[in-house]
């Protein structure tokens, strides 16, 4: 087989219900390693950070920079180095703040715990810590994304009331219906997967996602997909749906191409 028969091609995916789904399937893991090995090149977008995932632990092993903490950073695990941090500069502090107390005062559904993710460790504010919630947020200067865990899932009246609040100057997004997260303005999976398809010099983005937090890295591809499990937001935003993530999403994605 010609080896270079997926050389120009990228594929960025979500890995919590795109790509894992109770496990990854067998056909996934089959696919992307044939696809890799024929000239592809693959990599995951997650909220995690680089230093809350061990390479050697994935069910396949990238071989593109992997986009973490929503794309607020570009990490090359096969170097040890980033390739790009996308941070706050300290000037979201004020209207973070306001969101800490609207979650507290006037929100139906109130704040836990909050995170604030640096370069080399999240922060974890809460009633039990030293510092408050808010006084928390006085460490954004530098850091990549704050995590807002809230006691039970949002509603679309509290995000968009989260939205007007700081909406202006910071990105805001969620993958779990128990969390919102912030990230610099501008910095999202969608931004972080251009700036990685100059680098690796594709000729074709192909992107795959379920939540509303993978929304822009879909329409920022030349191919966006999402899972038949996704939202429908996320599937009205796609260019494609494919079948459910448990039934290997990523290897009928690959084999269409």
């Amino acid at each position: 087989m010609d080896n270079k028969k997926y050389k120009g091609y990228l594929i960025c995916t979500d890995y919590d219900g795109t790509l894992y789904y109770n496990g990854v399937h067998p056909d996934n893991i089959d696919a992307i390693n044939e696809f890799m090995a024929n000239g592809g090149k693959f990599t995951l977008a997650t909220g995690r950070a680089n230093y809350e995932v061990r390479e050697k632990d994935l069910p396949v092993q990238p071989n593109a920079p992997m986009l973490c903490m929503i794309g607020a950073r570009i990490w090359d695990f096969r170097d040890g180095k980033s390739l790009g941090d996308f941070t706050m500069d300290g000037s979201e502090e004020n209207a973070v703040r306001e969101v800490c107390r609207y979650l507290r005062d006037e929100s139906p559904v109130k704040l836990e715990d909050a995170s604030v993710y640096c370069a080399d460790k999240p922060y974890l504010f809460n009633n039990r810590s030293e510092e408050s919630i808010e006084d928390g947020m006085s460490r954004l200067a530098g850091a990549y994304k704050i995590v807002f865990w809230l006691k039970n899932e949002y509603t679309p009246e509290m995000f968009d009331a989260v939205q007007r609040i700081c909406g202006d100057i910071c990105n805001i997004c969620s993958n779990r219906e128990d969390i919102l997260e912030i990230t610099a303005r501008g910095v999202h999976k969608g931004s972080a997967v251009r700036r990685l398809k100059e680098i690796t010099g594709a000729h074709t983005l192909i992107c795959a996602g379920d939540t509303n937090g993978d929304i822009p890295m879909l329409t920022a591809a030349d191919m966006g997909y999402a899972v038949e499990n996704a939202t429908e937001e996320v599937k009205a935003a796609a260019d494609f749906v494919t079948i459910h993530a448990k039934d290997g999403a990523l290897a009928k994605i690959i084999r269409s191409l």
